[in-house]
């Protein structure tokens, strides 16, 4: 390209930084450009997106507008969170969100400022026992387990899919141990592995449940008017935000 054009390219996009909090790696990143719009256009355009869809769109407009390396190994969270620092920056901190308040039929708009949308919680222990003498490791969900497990579930329903959560909980599943060995989920069979994960008893699938719902994510306490009472709601994940 053109030097003298590529000059004029790069001085008219800004670009910001900022730290992940749970990673600590600071990220470099501009605004979303034409091509980015695009991408946003054709996501917004599937009716009926899956998780690996929204999540290939996640991950090309990253690639595109920060300088992070190895994508596939962020937490989701901080993943949206990145997301999100670009939405702001591209099209707005401000927007607003419907939300239907419990015992009511109508909903309402609750206007949220993207800037102030943080991450909450701390990474759990990633052992967890299922008897005295066997007990796994697993790892938070990142961009690679989502993108590794051909789900055809939209975000929305992915936790009430239960065969959708087998597999994300699968693909958590770093390493099977005992008193005398370690075995290291990679050297088994997809197969295996999920004969495995089938016949955990129902004691250490509750365990493992906690360990996903105590995983960090993006969250904000929004307060609201409904009549005359003042209410407070809970927002999370990505998609309560866009």
């Amino acid at each position: 390209m053109n030097t003298k054009l590529s000059k004029i390219m790069k001085d008219m996009t800004p670009t910001y930084t900022f730290k992940l909090p749970l990673s600590k790696k600071t990220v470099k990143y501009r605004p979303f450009l034409v091509k980015e719009e695009r991408i946003l256009a054709e996501a917004q355009s599937n009716k009926n997106p899956t998780v690996k869809d929204e999540y290939t769109m996640l991950h090309k407009i990253i690639s595109n507008c920060t300088d992070l390396e190895d994508i596939e190994s962020l937490m989701l969270c901080e993943l949206e969170l990145v997301f999100l620092k670009l939405r702001s920056k591209s099209m707005g901190n401000k927007v607003s969100i419907p939300h239907t308040p419990e015992g009511e039929e109508d909903s309402i708009m609750l206007d949220i400022d993207l800037d102030t949308v943080e991450i909450s919680g701390e990474v759990p222990d990633n052992r967890i026992l299922i008897d005295d003498k066997i007990g796994l490791r697993v790892s938070p969900p990142t961009l690679s387990t989502l993108l590794a497990v051909d789900s055809k579930t939209s975000a929305s329903d992915m936790k009430n899919n239960f065969t959708e959560v087998l597999n994300i909980i699968e693909n958590s599943i770093k390493e099977i141990f005992t008193e005398d060995e370690i075995i290291d989920t990679e050297e088994l069979s997809s197969k295996d592995l999920r004969t495995f994960v089938e016949n955990l008893p129902t004691s250490a699938m509750e365990k493992i449940t906690k360990y996903f719902d105590d995983i960090p994510a993006l969250k904000q306490e929004v307060t609201y008017k409904a009549g005359n009472k003042t209410k407070t709601v809970t927002l999370q994940g990505l998609d309560s935000f866009i």
